[in-house]
């Protein structure tokens, strides 16, 4: 049998997490005895989370040649992330952050979204990029890119993951009308409960989603992220709702969310499990996220991890 193979096209960054006693107020000072350096980025997040549940995963993005760029490469290539999609842009800054996390595990992230942000030409890409993908996921930070790639993957029958992560700005590369088109390809469109809010600006996330997606035919529907109350999945009229897992101690939040769209993915498009138990096997992955320091899931050591995704 071949191996399911999943793209993942987005944001690939430097983190360094900084952890603090409490969230400092306007004015004040906290200080800090940790601060550590972790290869990160939301899209990059998923792909290993994605190898840490078994998957074989191809990585496609923008780096610069500086010492980010060259440590997040060598990041992926240990875990086994396949980088052949990943553009190296030889001078310039990789995106990198600062990620402030509170002994609660509430964080705040400041972001240097460095030199390489301008979207990937098709060009750039490997033209063997498709071959073999079963399941294409994207953050959509390179639009273009993003959308050429959903479209190829509508006409070779390859599922479209797309996930909205932030409110179109001044400063981003996505669009309303971009982000319609990107939705107008998807089989499964995921946001979060305050990305979807904020976009729309409404309180009630039914009206919301409903004012978003618009016409386009998603599939497999849709599924709003609602933090630590979990995640409801709404496909034609049905909504299912799924609490979050609460079996772990929380440490760090950072990355949670990328979590839970691996297992989603894992579960339901490689797994075949239907949609509630999919979401009960992405909610108990991110909180083993949640259980560890910094943005990604890292390799489960304990019988106790393990068994917890034996669903």
């Amino acid at each position: 049998m071949e191996a399911i193979v999943i793209l993942v096209l987005g944001t690939i960054a430097v983190d360094t997490v900084i952890n603090v006693e409490s969230m400092p107020y306007t004015g004040g000072i906290v200080g800090t005895d940790s601060e550590k350096k972790y290869a990160g980025g939301s899209s990059a997040n998923v792909s290993a989370a994605l190898k840490v549940l078994g998957c074989d995963v191809r990585q496609a993005g923008a780096v610069a040649g500086d010492e980010f760029g060259k440590f997040l490469m060598d990041d992926l290539d240990d875990i086994g992330v396949d980088t052949s999609a990943v553009v190296v842009r030889e001078n310039g800054v990789t995106l990198h952050t600062y990620i402030v996390v509170d002994r609660a595990g509430s964080n705040f992230i400041i972001a240097n979204g460095g030199t390489c942000r301008k979207d990937i030409a098709v060009k750039e890409l490997p033209p063997e990029i498709l071959d073999d993908v079963d399941v294409f996921y994207t953050d959509m930070s390179w639009p273009e890119t993003s959308i050429h790639l959903a479209r190829e993957c509508r006409k070779n029958g390859i599922k479209v993951v797309y996930n909205l992560q932030n409110v179109p700005t001044e400063n981003s590369l996505e669009t309303s009308a971009g982000i319609d088109k990107m939705l107008s390809l998807s089989d499964l469109f995921i946001v979060s409960r305050t990305t979807l809010l904020k976009y729309e600006n409404t309180r009630s996330i039914e009206d919301a989603l409903r004012s978003l997606t618009g016409a386009a035919t998603l599939a497999e529907g849709a599924i709003v992220t609602l933090g630590d109350e979990g995640a409801s999945w709404y496909v034609d009229e049905e909504c299912i709702h799924v609490p979050a897992f609460s079996g772990m101690d929380v440490v760090d939040t950072t990355g949670a969310g990328d979590a839970y769209i691996a297992g989603v993915i894992k579960s339901h498009f490689m797994g075949g499990r239907s949609r509630e138990r999919s979401m009960e096997f992405a909610s108990r992955v991110a909180s083993l996220k949640c259980s560890q320091r910094g943005p990604r899931l890292m390799d489960l050591d304990s019988e106790r991890e393990r068994s917890l995704l034996e669903l």
